[in-house]
């Protein structure tokens, strides 16, 4: 029934789309038809799923969404996981969580709101055959048990949705008393995360104006503030993987 209707909601929000997606993209071999149809009517997907037989099913989401296997280079993330555990925070359908495995992590978790995503990250884990490498739930990051702390933990595009509904991070960290209480809910959810990595943690935090994009971003200045605030020793930002006039995605690397 749940792919009935999923079938159903798909014909109707985008006529014949769903239909051709499922002509011109071949089923991966590890699928069975009830798991691959299932991923073929969910509306969004934020991340490419790939399979050991080399097969991809493209992401299916907003252009300004980088696509994840290109963050490798932005985000500089090591070749090699062996002998760490990890942890990816808003980790969708599990595409970093499942690479991290498969590059040798001790062990892997993924933690994403979305039951949706949650399901598909499984499916795809199951394909790997990664049972007892990796594991996925379905939390919010106030509510990510203390004993989820990894080694390496990822939280890529997450906390500025935690703000309160103010997602101008140069806004908010520029004058930090005029949005103090934005501000606040920044430091909050940075210490959620800070409290869950044992060595290092990838971000990647979202820059949204709320206007004319300022000219004068420091990037390295929310970094700086981590710092000051005790969450971690070092804080580097390293770079952009994303810019455009409305919207930017800073990559920081922080130390604990």
């Amino acid at each position: 029934m749940r792919i009935i209707n999923g079938l159903y909601r798909r014909f109707k929000d985008s006529k014949l789309d769903f239909i051709s997606d499922i002509l011109t993209n071949k089923k991966p071999r590890e699928l069975s038809w009830k798991d691959y149809l299932y991923i073929q009517t969910t509306q969004i997907r934020y991340q490419p799923l790939v399979f050991p037989s080399g097969a991809v099913i493209p992401k299916k989401c907003c252009p300004t969404i980088p696509e994840s296997g290109e963050k490798y280079a932005s985000l500089e993330i090591p070749a090699d996981f062996s002998g760490k555990t990890f942890l990816d925070i808003g980790c969708a359908e599990g595409f970093f969580v499942i690479q991290a495995a498969v590059k040798g992590a001790v062990f892997a978790r993924g933690c994403d709101m979305s039951a949706g995503r949650i399901k598909i990250a499984k499916i795809v884990a199951k394909s790997w055959k990664l049972q007892g490498k990796v594991d996925f739930s379905v939390v919010e990051l106030y509510d990510v048990p203390g004993g989820y702390a990894a080694d390496i933990v990822f939280c890529l595009a997450v906390c500025h949705h935690l703000h309160g509904g103010n997602h101008d991070t140069w806004q908010i960290i520029s004058e930090p008393q005029k949005y103090a209480t934005a501000f606040a809910n920044m430091l909050k959810a940075v210490s959620a995360v800070a409290d869950l990595t044992k060595e290092k943690t990838y971000w990647e935090y979202s820059y949204e104006y709320s206007g004319e994009k300022p000219k004068n971003i420091d990037y390295a200045e929310l970094g700086r503030i981590w710092e000051k605030k005790g969450l971690y020793r070092k804080a580097e930002f390293k770079g952009l993987s994303y810019c455009s006039d409305t919207k930017d995605r800073a990559v920081y690397h922080a130390y604990k």
